[in-house]
This record gives C-alpha cells, sequence and structure tokens, in this order.
C-alpha cells in the first residue's frame, strides 16, 4: 500500500512541476447550479443514527463548477464540486472510479476529448448517490458496473444545465493568495468507560465494530480516550470574492453552509477529504 501511496505522490508531484513550466493565457467562469444526485445517508431508526436512507434529512444538492477556457475561449479544464461519496458500487472487488469516472467519459463526449474534467469533494460525511437506494428503500445496495454509465450522463446532463442556466461570473484577475490554519475541536465527552461505549455501539457492521474496537484497545492499555482533535482549513482565494476552502476531514454538508456563511457575502467552494485525508 505504501508503494501505492510514494507512487501517487510522486506522479502528482511531476504533474504539478509540468502544469507550472505550461502556463498560458487564458480565463476561468464560476458557475453554480443543483442536483438530485445525492442522498442524506444518515437516517434513524429507532432513535439510532444508522447507515441508512433518510429522505426527509438535509442534503447539499448544489454543483459548483469551474471552467477554464484558453485565449481562444476553448474549454480545456472543468472542475465540479458536488457533496456526494463516490460509492454507488460498493465493494465488488473491483477497482473502479465510480460515478466520476462515469461523469468524466461523459463530459468529454459533451465537449470534447481535450477537454479535463476534474471533480471537487464536497462536504459529504452525511451523502451518498441516491441510486444507491435499495428496493425496499431502507438501505443501500451495490450498482452494477453496468449502471455507471448512465449515472455518468445524468451528472453530465446536471453540469452541462449549470453551464448553460446556472448564475455565473467571471473570475476578474487570478489571485492564488492561501493559508494553513490548525484548529482544535474539543469533545463532548460521553464515554468513559466500556460499560458507557455501550450505548453507543450502532447496529451497521461498519461502526459497530471500527470505533468501540478502537476505543476498547485504549481503554485496555489504560490510555486516555482523547478529549480534541486537531485538523487544518486551507484556503485559496482563486479572485477577491471567490475562495477554496479544503478540510482534512470528513465534513457533513451543514458544516459547507456554515463556512459558507462565514465568508458571506464572498463565494467559497468548500472541499472535504483533502491534504492525504482518506
Amino acid at each position: 500500500a505504501m508503494e501505492y501511496v510514494d507512487w501517487l505522490s510522486t506522479q502528482v508531484l511531476q504533474t504539478v512541476q509540468r502544469a507550472g513550466q505550461q502556463l498560458q493565457p487564458g480565463s476561468i467562469d464560476y458557475f453554480q447550479g443543483s442536483t438530485n444526485f445525492a442522498i442524506n445517508r444518515r437516517g434513524r431508526v429507532n432513535g439510532i443514527v444508522q447507515m441508512v436512507p433518510w429522505f426527509e434529512g438535509a442534503v447539499d444538492d448544489r454543483l459548483q463548477v469551474l471552467l477554464f477556457k484558453d485565449e481562444s475561449s476553448t474549454p480545456v479544464a472543468l472542475g465540479m464540486r458536488m457533496a456526494c461519496h463516490p460509492t454507488t458500487v460498493g465493494s465488488q472487488h473491483q477497482i473502479t472510479s465510480d460515478f466520476v469516472g462515469a461523469w468524466r467519459s461523459a463530459m468529454h463526449d459533451a465537449l470534447g476529448p481535450n477537454l479535463t474534467p476534474f471533480f471537487l469533494q464536497g462536504c459529504c460525511g452525511d451523502s451518498r448517490p441516491r441510486a444507491s437506494v435499495n428496493a425496499t428503500r431502507d438501505g443501500f445496495r451495490r450498482v452494477s458496473l453496468d449502471e455507471l454509465a448512465g449515472l455518468g450522463k445524468q451528472l453530465c446532463h446536471d453540469t452541462m444545465t449549470t453551464l448553460l442556466r446556472g448564475s455565473s461570473r467571471r473570475l476578474a484577475s487570478l489571485r492564488l493568495a492561501a493559508s494553513i490554519c490548525p484548529v482544535t475541536a474539543s469533545f463532548h465527552a460521553q464515554v468513559t468507560d466500556a460499560k458507557s461505549l455501550e450505548q453507543f455501539v450502532a447496529p451497521d457492521e461498519f461502526t459497530k465494530h471500527y470505533y468501540p474496537d478502537a476505543i476498547r484497545k485504549r481503554l485496555s492499555r489504560s490510555e486516555p480516550i482523547p478529549q480534541s482533535a486537531t485538523w487544518h482549513v486551507q484556503t485559496l482565494w482563486l479572485d477577491d470574492e471567490l475562495a477554496l476552502i479544503a478540510l482534512d476531514t470528513e465534513p457533513v454538508g451543514a458544516l459547507a453552509r456554515w463556512l459558507e456563511k462565514a465568508v458571506h457575502p464572498l463565494d467559497a467552494i468548500v472541499l472535504g477529504y483533502t491534504n492525504g485525508c482518506l
């Protein structure tokens, strides 16, 4: 696994270096639209939060698009931010790029093979693809690989609709002012021993074992349960009115809304799972 991480890091660095050597004039347009692609995945069953569809739950349904054009106004790259886990196919023992790869293929069909489409992950801690809801609407299914192309076309349609009908503005000038700030968040202490842990053990398989086991190991070694966590906020201003705000956490949609309100009337594209967070 670490060999792959090292290889990937090298590829990213080399790509950034090549890009820096091939700068060219162009423009960036910022668009805002919407999609119904995602659904809230933090439903309640008997008062306990589980990994099930929550049809009444809040979901970030916005699409934010950055369209890059060269000096002849030809689209050369397109970044689409959406808050949704690429977990449509589930664990089928096949390496795929899920709906993101299908969307990229559809965007190539729509805007040409020379376009570079890229996906920007929003604050998706509480959302996953609506298409993965099972037939009984009380859980999630593994979408077949054959269905991915249709999902890519659906998301491409929403992207193109955003480009044609969404609100938009052209960035006046590229600024690229950046900063990284550590943030420490305190926890509300609810687990102090093995007995108090049991009331928080969820019935779904992942949270039933992963989190409680990690805490039990700490307790068995007489290690304290952490009362806070430190994460990082990276801000990159593209111009005087639009910033990318990147979090190395798994944030939920409400946090994105809160951050956007904090910088209002300026605009923000809030991203999760960044800077090495997997």
